[in-house]
Parts: structure tokens; C-alpha cells; sequence
């Protein structure tokens, strides 16, 4: 048995986050974890792997974002499994270590006894995801030890002490998950500072590291150590201490024999201009142009540009210098935008990440000429209709700004943007890209006082761009949302932009298109006008006044048929020649088709039926019953009871029975459809 603790104080704060969305504190989906700038005080804890581990991510946490764990289990309220990298394996696993809680939630979180517990354990080869199953399943029952208490719970040590058959795996990915048990227990994954941060929820990327230690007997393996950032090799070196450093390891390899050769492996060269290309570390260029390497870019470069673009080089500088147009290699192709340069052109700084890695690691780059946000980190100035009073960012057409973020879990920084100087109808493109998970929102506002505000949204992950266009639209209040989608906590960077967001305007005509059986009125652009099968009124014309032919009688709660004091009643008709105002769910959220509208006014307390299931009825419909106002929830409804004559598919057709109805009240029943679903109907409503 190996599980040990340490501990140092540390100040950081405790909450529980969601996954994906925000959640509160006894959401079953939780993520234990700690904000970065929270000010409550728990400890610092340390539990280090033992000394046969081949590979390891200890549980320690000694920087912000603090603490977290995650659910990896099989539980009915809610099954998730997470997954960890590790690489550098020289040996058989034989045992293996882990860290977290065994909770149950049941309306809260409670603490459950881990003694029940038995895990999956299954190791994965690598790739960019968990590829195919290099060892296991593994079914184990594994020893544990209290090795502290967070958040009010013991944190557990879990130990395999001997798995059989060991694993070879020398790297790719592990997943270890609790089993349906009796108790409903599941485990919590306990997160780590060390590692790739590639870990998995499901396939979410958590931005973090999980906790556990791969142990066995250390086989020492040998083979090339290549330095791609040097070119530089070395034959038969250890393979720990050479990807202690950060080197490219290839078992059982000659440095003559390496693939890519040293020094040769794509790697992001990220340029401060906001250009990455996937080039070996000669071709990434520190100073575009500067190819003697002197720090400057002027006629002095000429000679040595020649000669690299010749086939030659200059000891000690890249040539990657003189890929001037970054487009992979340095040839004649370059020779334009050179000259370019020479002439006062600006000429883009770049940084190699290593061998490896890709574009999505590259910083995020503010571009010369985009406005600055100016929000101070964790201040809220531009937090729009989700602050009080209402506070606005500025964007124009045609401008870039660049911004900061954070997201703790529970609170997080989203900025508001209204946009200035429209003076007409245009289509609107906004794109963004964020260092974080992007949630990007185009707002339209009428009111301009948040009161009935409804948008378009797109996201991105990490340096990803989101786009939205919009169709054809007329001047208004809209606003530029951007913000931090709750997939994982991230601090606030003062010095360095989080994120760019770019609003483009392109001018077009709207006019008036009337809908909805042509009583509704929108403001919008020929072609999307056709597109909805709207009758399109002229270039120009305006919504206000309506010129939109009257609704009918029975559209609206407003205006509705009104039925007489006796019953039974009886009324055919067709909902395809009204509007969509109402809907109701019961139990589907189905809310676009047309609906009709009757007003009963009973002269005594009477139980009735209210039925739609007769021959002439030829659709999908939906029936409900308001009191007294056409809003709230309706005091009836009902989807689906019965086939027709002229409905015979499917029970689809509604009934409402022995619905109690009271004198000195109004009675609005709505006639409505499944979806999109209109046509003719007959209502009938009778006494029981």
C-alpha cells in the first residue's frame, strides 16, 4: 500500500460548476473545483507517487485554477467517463495509483463508501483521442486510504496493487471509471498540475489534468533523442531523460534512421500578424526578412536572402526568415513581398512551440489597427443587459476589437457591444476567436431597453473562429455578445487579448413581407421574404403602418369566436388562414403552427368535454383552455387521444374531458397543431 499526503496553506476558494452549463451546487453533472479569485481559505495538498512509478501525474495543486474534480462513473444520475494522457513508459504496468471522492447525489451530495466500489480501468492507444484499446477492460476492487478532507468529504487514495496481465503500453490514454454499484456511489476524479491538459470528460477537453501514477519495474529503453528545435541527435540515449527535456524519443532507433529527421518535424510557427504555418524549426522565421539576422530589415539582407533562396544558408540564422509571404518554404515566390518589406512593409515576428504541435496552440493575436475592450480584469463595464444599470461596449461596422475574459465556474466575464451608426437595412457577419471555449451572440433588441431581445448564437473551441451572418435587417438596437461558454475555469489576462471579435456590415434594401397567412408583418429583404413564403409588399415599405391584410376574427384572444351560453356547440373551419400566437405544452414543445381562438362564458358552474375528435378533422392538432387571459399556463390541454375519418394515420387528434368551468369567468380555447400542422378541424364542446 502506497498513498501518502502533505499539506501547506494555501488561500483559494470552493465551489461546484457544471458541466457545460452552470449548475448549482447539488447538480448531479458537478464538477468539484476552485475559482482563482475566490477568498475563502482551504489547504494546499500534496500526494506524491511512489518511487517505482513509470509514469506520473501526482495530486498536488499549488497554482491557481485551484482544485477540481470530475465525474467518471456509472451512475444513474448521471454516467460519465473521463480519460488522461501519459507517455514515456518504460516498463510493464503493474499497479497503478489514483485520487478523488466517492459521492452519491440524491437532491444534494453525500458522502458514500468507497468499499463498494469496483472499476473499469482501460488503457487506449494514443492519438488526438483515446484511439483503439491497447490493454483491458480491467475489472478491479481497489484498496483505498483517507488521505484528507475537502469540501466536506474524504478524499481517497485508490490503489491497484497488482493488475494482471501487466500493460506495455509505452503512451496514450487512460480511462478509469466507477461501476454501477447498490449504493449509487460514483467516483470523482481528482485533477493534477502535471500533465498535457488533454484529459477528457466524455469528449469535452477539460483544460486540466487528472490525477493518477502508472507503476512497475523501470526497463530501461534506448534508442535516437532528437532536439527538433536544434536539429540536434543522439544515439542510444535512455528514453526518460530524454523526453525529460522536452526531446523527440524513437525506441530502438538510429539518429540516421529517424523519421521525420531531426530537426525536420512540423511544428505551429505562430506569427504576431495572427498567421501559423506547421514548418520545422529552421523554416520559422524569428524576423520575416531579416535574413542575415542582424535584429533589422533593410538592404543588407539582400545578399543572404539571395543565397537561401539558392539553396544556401547563413550559420546560425533560419532560413525560415525568408519565407516572407509564410507560406511553408523560403523560394522565388517570396521575392514580391520582400521587396515588399524593404520598402517599409510591416514585417511579422515569429515563435516556434516545438515539434508537434499545432496552430491552436498559437497566442491569441490583437491585430494592428482593432480597438481595445478596456474592461480592467474582473470589472464589469460593458456588461450590457445582464448589469445594472445597463452598461455598453461600442462597435461600428467594419471594426476589430480585442478583449478579455475569465470563467470560475460559477460567475463569468461576458461583454456587451451595441452597435453604432446604422443607418439602414444590411446583412451583418460576425466572427470571433478566443483563447477559451467561444460563445459568440448576435443580439436584436427593438425596445432597446432588454426587455424582448432574441439572437443568434455560434461556438468555437479554443482558438477556433465562430461565425454568424444574419439575413437582410433593418436599422436597429443590436449588440456583439461575447463571452466564455462553462466548460472549464480560466483567469483573466490584463496584458494579453483573450479574444477578437470583427463585425462586418454589408448594405442591402428590406421592405415589408407579410406572414402568417399575410396578417403579420416583418421587416426584412426580398429574398428571405420569398424564402418563408411571405408576400413581399415592395422595396422600402414599412411594417408601421401594418399593411398586411387584417387578422380575421378568431386569431387572436383579442378578437376570438364567441360561443353561446347553451351548449353542446359545434364549429368547423381551417387553421391555415390564421397566425401562430399561441402554444402550450402538452407534453411537446411544438410551438409554430397556426391557431384559431373561441371565448366561452358559462352562465353556471358546468363540466364539459372539449373535443376535436370527429370526421371532418384532418390534421395533427393540439387543444388547450385559458382563464380569464391568453397567457400562463393553460388550465387544459391535450396532444394526442384519437384517430379520425379524415385522420386516420395515427391518434393524433386532441380531447379534453370533464373539464371543470366556473360562471364569472372567461374561457379561451385555442385550436392548434403539432408542429407545423394546419388544416380543417371539427370543434365540438357539450356538457357531460
Amino acid at each position: 500500500m502506497y498513498c501518502k499526503k502533505t499539506r501547506t496553506a494555501l488561500g483559494l476558494g470552493v465551489l461546484l460548476v457544471g458541466v457545460g452549463t452552470v449548475l448549482a451546487a447539488t447538480g448531479p453533472d458537478a464538477i468539484l473545483g476552485v475559482p482563482s479569485h475566490s477568498g475563502r481559505v482551504v489547504t494546499e495538498r500534496s500526494w506524491p507517487c511512489p518511487p517505482d512509478t513509470l509514469y506520473g501525474q501526482e495530486s498536488r495543486q499549488s497554482t491557481d485554477p485551484g482544485w477540481g474534480a470530475y465525474p467518471s462513473a456509472q451512475v444513474t444520475w448521471g454516467t460519465h467517463q473521463c480519460y488522461d494522457t501519459f507517455d514515456g513508459v518504460s516498463g510493464a504496468i503493474a499497479d497503478l495509483h489514483w485520487w478523488g471522492m466517492s459521492l452519491v447525489h440524491a437532491g444534494d451530495w453525500l458522502a458514500c463508501d468507497p468499499a463498494g466500489l469496483t472499476f473499469q480501468v482501460t488503457f487506449y492507444s494514443p492519438g488526438s483521442t483515446p484511439g483503439a484499446v491497447f490493454c483491458g477492460p480491467y475489472t478491479v476492487t481497489p484498496t483505498f486510504t483517507v488521505v484528507d478532507h475537502v469540501l466536506g468529504f474524504d478524499v481517497y487514495c485508490f490503489e491497484v496493487p497488482s493488475l494482471s496481465p501487466t500493460c506495455g503500453a509505452v503512451a496514450g490514454w487512460v480511462s478509469i471509471q466507477s461501476l454501477p454499484n447498490p449504493l449509487d456511489c460514483g467516483f470523482l476524479w481528482f485533477n493534477s498540475e502535471t500533465g498535457a491538459l488533454a484529459a477528457l470528460l466524455d469528449s469535452t477537453p477539460l483544460s486540466d489534468n487528472l490525477a493518477f501514477c502508472l507503476t512497475g519495474e523501470h526497463i530501461p529503453i534506448y534508442g535516437a533523442c532528437c532536439n527538433d528545435a536544434v536539429s540536434e541527435c543522439q544515439d542510444n540515449l535512455e528514453m526518460q531523460p530524454c523526453l525529460q527535456v522536452g526531446a523527440r524519443f524513437a525506441p530502438n532507433t538510429s539518429c540516421a534512421e529517424l523519421q521525420p529527421p531531426c530537426g525536420e518535424l512540423p511544428g505551429a510557427c505562430c506569427y504576431d500578424d495572427g498567421v501559423c504555418v506547421q514548418v520545422p524549426a529552421r523554416l520559422c522565421g524569428c524576423r520575416l526578412g531579416d535574413a542575415n539576422c542582424d535584429g533589422r530589415v533593410d538592404f543588407d539582407d539582400i545578399n543572404a536572402f539571395v543565397a537561401v533562396l539558392s539553396g544556401g544558408s547563413l550559420p546560425g540564422c533560419p532560413p525560415g526568415n525568408c519565407d516572407v509571404n509564410t507560406d511553408g518554404s523560403a523560394d522565388f515566390n517570396d521575392i514580391d513581398t520582400f521587396v515588399a518589406i524593404l520598402g517599409g512593409a510591416p514585417a511579422a515576428l515569429g515563435i516556434y512551440l516545438g515539434g508537434g504541435t499545432d496552430c491552436s496552440a498559437c497566442p491569441m493575436v490583437c491585430l494592428p489597427g482593432s480597438s481595445q475592450e478596456n474592461e480592467p480584469c474582473y470589472t464589469a463595464t460593458n456588461g450590457g443587459c445582464s448589469s445594472a444599470p445597463h452598461v455598453f461596449g461600442h462597435i461600428t461596422c467594419g471594426e476589430t476589437i480585442c478583449g478579455t475574459s475569465y470563467c470560475d465556474g460559477a460567475t463569468r466575464d461576458t461583454d456587451w457591444f451595441i452597435v453604432d451608426g446604422l443607418t439602414g437595412a444590411n446583412i451583418f457577419t460576425i466572427t470571433a476567436e478566443a483563447s477559451f471555449d467561444l460563445q459568440l451572440l448576435f443580439i436584436r433588441d427593438p425596445g432597446g431597453d432588454c426587455a424582448t431581445y432574441t439572437y443568434l448564437l455560434a461556438t468555437a473551441l479554443p482558438n477556433a473562429v465562430a461565425t454568424i451572418t444574419t439575413s437582410g435587417l433593418p436599422a436597429d438596437f443590436y449588440y456583439v455578445w461575447v463571452g466564455p461558454q462553462f466548460t472549464s475555469s480560466f483567469g483573466c489576462t490584463d496584458s494579453v487579448p483573450q479574444y477578437w471579435v470583427h463585425l462586418a456590415c454589408l448594405p442591402t434594401t428590406t421592405g415589408a413581407c407579410c406572414i402568417h397567412a399575410c396578417h403579420d408583418c416583418i421587416q426584412t429583404t426580398e429574398a428571405d421574404c420569398m424564402a418563408i413564403g411571405g408576400h413581399w409588399m415592395g422595396a422600402n415599405v414599412s411594417c408601421d403602418p401594418n399593411p398586411c391584410l387584417p387578422a380575421p376574427q378568431g386569431d387572436t384572444c383579442e378578437d376570438p369566436y364567441v360561443i353561446p351560453p347553451l351548449l353542446p356547440f359545434d364549429a368547423t373551419g381551417n387553421t391555415c388562414m390564421f397566425a401562430n400566437d399561441y402554444d402550450a405544452v402538452c407534453p411537446y414543445n411544438t410551438p409554430h403552427a397556426p391557431d384559431t381562438v373561441y371565448r366561452f362564458t358559462p352562465s353556471a358552474d358546468e363540466l364539459v368535454d372539449i373535443t376535436l375528435c370527429l370526421d371532418e378533422t384532418m390534421y395533427d392538432t393540439k387543444a388547450y383552455v385559458f382563464e380569464d387571459t391568453c397567457s400562463g399556463t393553460p388550465i387544459a390541454c391535450n396532444d394526442d387521444f384519437c384517430m379520425t375519418a379524415g385522420y386516420p394515420q395515427y391518434p393524433f387528434v386532441s380531447k379534453i374531458e370533464g373539464l371543470l368551468l366556473n360562471t364569472g369567468h372567461d374561457y379561451y380555447i385555442v385550436v392548434d397543431g403539432y408542429g407545423t400542422e394546419c388544416g380543417t378541424y371539427h370543434l365540438r364542446i357539450a356538457a357531460e
